[in-house]
């Protein structure tokens, strides 16, 4: 007989790995759905159009990557950031839980904000002039 340790099933591992919950399940997925529709609304505002307004990228880093490598290039780069900031925060909550909560709730509302003032910005900017009589 022996004295090892019972081997651990790799499926049954990998099943609860993907059944169970993870840390800031909640912050997580909003803030990956904020940054999606901050894509979304970049995409919108900088595709060429022949009539109506015309936007650019006003962040450096990313109108680098947009002017580089296309709207692929900018995709790739928010996709980076947000891996970044998740996997982050991830290992942050192991010892600090509270400060890596306030770092995805900060970027949930800074990138939500940004997403709201470019709608904003393209309804001011697109909607046509008022008559005043």
């Amino acid at each position: 007989m022996s004295d090892s340790p019972p081997r651990k099933n790799p499926v049954r591992s990998i099943y609860r790995l993907l059944t169970s919950h993870r840390p800031m399940e909640h912050e997580t997925s909003l803030f990956l759905l904020v940054s999606f529709l901050d894509f979304l609304m970049t995409y919108w505002m900088i595709y060429p159009r022949e009539h109506g307004p015309r936007f650019g990228e006003s962040n450096a880093v990313a109108n680098w990557f947009l002017s580089g490598w296309g709207i692929r290039g900018l995709l790739y780069f928010k996709v980076g950031i947000c891996v970044f900031i998740v996997l982050s925060t991830q290992v942050i909550f192991l010892r600090r839980p509270q400060v890596a909560r306030g770092i995805l709730w900060l970027g949930i509302a800074v990138t939500a904000l940004t997403v709201v003032y470019s709608g904003a910005l393209y309804i001011r900017h697109a909607a046509p002039p008022i008559a005043l009589e």
